[in-house]
């Protein structure tokens, strides 16, 4: 980002970020910023700055230190929690949980699947040899592998939304 794409994001002025960047605020080769680069230096100064103030009284100094460590970390936790619900709601990331359910539904999916493939390919048998049956559950079972690999039904239901179920079919 340049210096004033990062101010803008940081809500400061240019001058702000000139005075960090004269104090070793990281850059690229290139001469440009990185937000998160960024928001671990503030951090790092902001302990720094902290360990300063309390280095007069000892006792007061490590419990001083353990606070602002303490809200420095909070702080970290909640701009970390704020990235990752940006980044579900532009669909760049999908929470754990999310991709847990939709695992055990495929697996669901590929069980119900090959529960039911005797009687959907019992039929198709009747009076063939040995090689042509293997051919065709062989094709069956491919079939279901390609659905599950390709997402099968399950992966429309993530577009629907939580609480809604996919139609069978």
């Amino acid at each position: 980002m340049t210096r004033g794409e990062i101010a803008k994001a940081l809500g400061v002025s240019t001058r702000t970020i000139d005075g960090w960047r004269e104090n070793g605020c990281p850059r690229t080769p290139d001469g440009k910023f990185v937000l998160a680069d960024i928001e671990k230096w503030k951090d790092s100064q902001r302990v720094r700055a902290a360990k300063n103030r309390s280095a007069g009284a000892a006792t007061k100094g490590s419990m001083a230190e353990e606070l602002a460590m303490e809200e420095l970390l909070t702080k970290r936790a909640k701009r970390i929690q704020e990235e990752i619900a940006a980044k579900v709601a532009e669909g760049k990331a999908i929470l754990l949980e999310d991709v847990e359910r939709e695992r055990v539904a495929r697996i669901l999916e590929v069980r119900q699947a090959l529960e039911t493939l005797g009687a959907r390919v019992v039929p198709q048998l009747q009076g063939l040899d040995v090689d042509e049956a293997i051919a065709i559950v062989d094709e069956h079972v491919r079939a279901i592998c390609d659905r599950f690999a390709r997402g099968g039904a399950t992966r429309r239901s993530i577009k629907r939304g939580p609480g809604r179920p996919r139609k069978n079919g």
